[in-house]
């Protein structure tokens, strides 16, 4: 459903099947909707993830990211849109066949570019990315996974890409649960020509402690 000034439009169907679920959204500069999420038809335990655009007129076609049986766990993707209009999505994916979890990441510029892996595949969970471009087009992604150092307790992870991703940092170092990222990020509002939702550079989120 899209707001405007003169009230809420009716709600459009975006996914193929009634099993899509955890869906992310962004908008870019042309006003073009972006969508991305998860797909999971019956009676497959497993999940594919998928990607939609909507332009003014209508709704292009699904493009598959994953297939069907590609991802063990719910994709629980982030998308955010670069001032090049172009698309980068970040997403959790577990092995289907064993316990291997790793943090997936593509950039969709003219063409879908190759998915990249910015953790794992590792027998640590890594669970619940999400992504953000700051002032200056750097990506930041952060989500909650385990490690070696911490294989009790999800911690808040870490990687910036500038020219090429960094390493992996790890942010807290607690003896709890530190879960459910959400970084800030989006193109829309502007107020005196600023972008009120985009870091003029680094990064904020919040998460559960």
């Amino acid at each position: 459903m899209r707001r405007a000034a003169q009230g809420w439009s009716s709600a459009e169907k975006v996914s193929t099947q009634c099993w899509a679920s955890v869906p992310a959204i962004a908008i870019d500069k042309n006003d073009d909707v972006r969508v991305v999420y998860n797909n999971a038809p019956l009676p497959t335990p497993n999940h594919g993830t998928r990607y939609r655009k909507r332009t003014a007129s209508s709704w292009e076609s699904e493009v598959v990211i994953e297939a069907n049986d590609a991802n063990y766990c719910k994709p629980y993707p982030s998308i955010a849109v670069d001032s090049n209009n172009y698309v980068h999505i970040v997403w959790q994916w577990k092995n289907p066949n064993k316990d291997e979890w790793a943090i997936k990441y593509v950039k969709v510029t003219d063409s879908w570019q190759p998915t990249e892996i910015l953790e794992g595949p590792t027998s640590y969970p890594q669970r619940n990315p999400t992504i953000l471009l700051d002032s200056d087009g750097n990506l930041h992604v952060v989500w909650q996974g385990k490690h070696s150092g911490s294989p009790d307790y999800y911690q808040i992870r870490y990687r910036k890409h500038t020219d090429s991703w960094s390493p992996v940092q790890n942010l807290t170092s607690a003896s709890l649960d530190q879960e459910n990222p959400n970084l800030i990020w989006a193109w829309w509002p502007t107020v005196d020509n600023l972008r009120t939702n985009r870091p003029k550079n680094g990064y904020a989120f919040v998460w559960n402690d």
